[in-house]
């Protein structure tokens, strides 16, 4: 859910093994990213889609950053749901994505607020 005002912004970078919904309050600040790492990003009939492989970094505009989905990346593996090439990219891009959110050098959150602002 969210608040009156709020709003999200989900990009799908071509050609990456990850996407990012960005949040926005009231005031046009940012909240939080979220990163999902997936298989593939792509478009079908018009309509952009991802294909989560359950990993997630949330990062705050504080400079935090939130490993999330640990077990359930685990399970789906456990499970069948992925396969063990699946969950190597998984992890791979997880890791490469955290080395550089630590090193400033994740050029995607930047995008985020020009992306927004010529949406809107």
């Amino acid at each position: 859910m969210v608040d009156n005002g709020y709003s999200w912004l989900q990009q799908l970078p071509e050609n990456e093994h990850f996407a990012i919904t960005t949040m926005f309050n009231e005031k046009n600040e940012i909240v939080q990213w979220n990163i999902d790492i997936t298989t593939h990003n792509g478009v079908e009939d018009g309509v952009p889609y991802m294909e989560d492989l359950f990993l997630d970094l949330i990062v705050l505009p504080s400079g935090e950053i939130i490993k999330k989905d640990l077990d359930e990346i685990e399970e789906a593996l456990n499970e069948g749901w992925i396969t063990n090439d699946q969950y190597n990219l998984a992890f791979l891009t997880f890791n490469c994505i955290y080395e550089d959110l630590l090193n400033g050098t994740f050029k995607y959150l930047k995008l985020s607020t020009v992306h927004r602002n010529r949406l809107v």
